[in-house]
């Protein structure tokens, strides 16, 4: 087990531990623990989950697909490519941490949120 301190709002603490312990046992530091299987999805399902999404916080994301890749933006700034690992859910690497991307469905297929750190966000319709 490791704890990584910071001081540092949005630090990437659990990079920096993975990283460590990486280093420790001679591998290259941004190596992953987690194997994912690859999944493959049709670039035509990828429009699917693209649009907005809002939180009543303020938090705004935008999801489009660019060159056949689920792009996230938040806030307007800043943005992170999206891998398909299973149906309806992706693997991002934000600050140096693998984090799931899991799209939620209502009862007629339709795409309605997206859920990632225990989150989940509207889509606006």
């Amino acid at each position: 087990a490791a704890v990584a301190l910071t001081n540092l709002s949005g630090s990437p603490a659990a990079a920096l531990a993975h990283g460590t312990f990486h280093c420790i046992e001679n591998r290259p530091a941004k190596s992953t623990h987690v194997m994912y299987k690859e999944y493959d999805l049709l670039t035509d399902r990828l429009h699917e989950y693209a649009g907005e999404y809002g939180s009543m916080e303020g938090i705004h994301l935008q999801v489009s697909v660019d060159a056949g890749t689920l792009i996230v933006t938040v806030d307007h700034s800043d943005s992170f490519s999206l891998k398909a690992i299973d149906e309806d859910v992706f693997l991002a690497n934000v600050e140096g941490s693998d984090q799931t991307v899991r799209f939620i469905r209502d009862g007629s297929q339709t795409v309605i949120r997206m859920m990632g750190s225990y989150r989940q966000i509207p889509k606006r319709v």
